[in-house]
């Protein structure tokens, strides 16, 4: 089982123990890799549905985890989409729930999705690997780092239409998804310091060459923007849930799976919300969560820094700090290390998975404006630039 093998790998205690050294281990050969991602996201994002691309990226991981039983099985959200890794007694459910949320994000959201599912033998006979890391972002929340070119090959795979991918086009019919956790319910997140910067980095020699690279861009990110502590997006302090029936209107229409969801489903989106402001002022314990410092906890459980085989991060970064940063990465770039691409925004978002409320629950950030997907962009026109030169 994936959730077995992924559970026994050994916790690297943060993103740059990792970086610097931290195992990752073999994939099972019969795992498959969960793909989808949003079409025409940037269209989208510039459109203002930002909100809704990053909602349906983690609805696939929801939709997936659910139907797999809540195991704990290796993911990365990517902002306009979601990978996962799960085993081959797991795939007939996982494909299912991909097909569910295909169609969700058609009828409630409009938008359109692809999605699939990569045998991992396939990609090694290919070429790729894939190994799997387990990193320790906090006491209540391990993320997973996936390395050896698999995910890229995958995601290749998916958009060019290749016969090795198992395709879903939300036709296939069976059960709905369940996207019972997924919540949208905090305004957006600014940050006391300043503005916040999405990044990805890729660094130009790949494997453990690659991995270096990172580890060392990593120690410039921190020579300029600080420690953890200081350069994480999501704090106590900032974090407001939301109080305008628009700002929760999303959540609704995924629940609803249609795009005018009822009353009904409107209101008691409002009322849990209300109902959380109230506990957590009043610092109760309730519901097997203290809601005291559910807040401390739900910015302690951010996936604002990740790895596949990219660097990938959303932190805190005023425009002294960005101008800084540039320098560094442009140096690094003209130094042949490595290619980046930086989108800049007054403030995150964060879209949350709530299974078990004081326990386990994670939240996944995104640059307010589609920062992972306008980063990806730059990083993309970044190498088309080069290769003109």
């Amino acid at each position: 089982m994936i959730s077995s093998f992924y559970q026994g790998l050994p916790e690297s205690a943060g993103l740059a123990a990792l970086l610097r050294g931290g195992r990752l281990e073999p994939a099972p050969d019969a795992g498959w890799l969960v793909c989808a991602d949003v079409c025409m996201s940037t269209k989208a994002i510039a459109d203002g549905k930002y909100k809704d691309v990053n909602l349906a990226g983690a609805a696939c991981i929801t939709a997936v985890l659910n139907a797999c039983g809540r195991e704990d099985l290796p993911f990365v959200f990517g902002g306009d989409g979601a990978m996962l890794l799960v085993g081959e007694h797991e795939r007939d459910a996982a494909k299912t729930a991909l097909a569910g949320t295909v169609r969700m994000a058609r009828a409630a959201l409009e938008l359109e999705m692809r999605a699939g599912l990569v045998p991992v033998r396939a990609l090694r006979e290919a070429g790729a690997d894939l190994r799997v890391g387990r990193v320790r972002m906090s006491e209540g929340f391990h993320q997973a780092a996936f390395m050896g070119g698999a995910a890229a090959l995958a995601d290749a795979w998916l958009k060019g239409g290749d016969a090795r991918v198992d395709r879903v086009d939300g036709d296939e019919g069976g059960a709905e998804a369940d996207f019972g956790g997924l919540e949208c319910r905090w305004q957006g997140v600014r940050p006391m310091q300043g503005g916040v910067a999405a990044l990805i980095v890729e660094p130009r020699r790949k494997g453990e060459e690659g991995r270096a690279e990172l580890a060392e861009v990593l120690r410039e990110v921190e020579a300029v923007l600080g420690p953890v502590a200081e350069r994480r997006p999501v704090s106590a302090g900032t974090l407001k849930l939301a109080r305008e029936a628009s700002e929760l209107e999303s959540e609704a229409r995924v629940h609803a799976g249609r795009a005018d969801p009822s009353w009904w489903r409107r209101w008691v989106v409002r009322f849990e919300t209300a109902c959380g402001r109230l506990i957590m002022a009043c610092k109760v314990k309730f519901a097997g969560a203290d809601w005291g410092r559910y807040k401390d906890d739900a910015a302690a459980n951010t996936d604002f820094e990740k790895f596949d085989d990219a660097l990938r991060m959303v932190v805190v970064a005023g425009p002294e700090a960005v101008a800084k940063l540039r320098a560094k990465l442009d140096a690094a770039v003209s130094a042949g290390r490595i290619w980046y691409g930086l989108d800049v925004s007054e403030e995150c978002r964060m879209t949350c998975l709530v299974f078990v409320r004081g326990r386990q629950h994670f939240h996944f950030v995104d640059g307010s404006g589609g920062g992972y997907a306008a980063a990806a962009s730059a990083l993309k026109g970044a190498k088309a630039a080069a290769c003109l030169a």
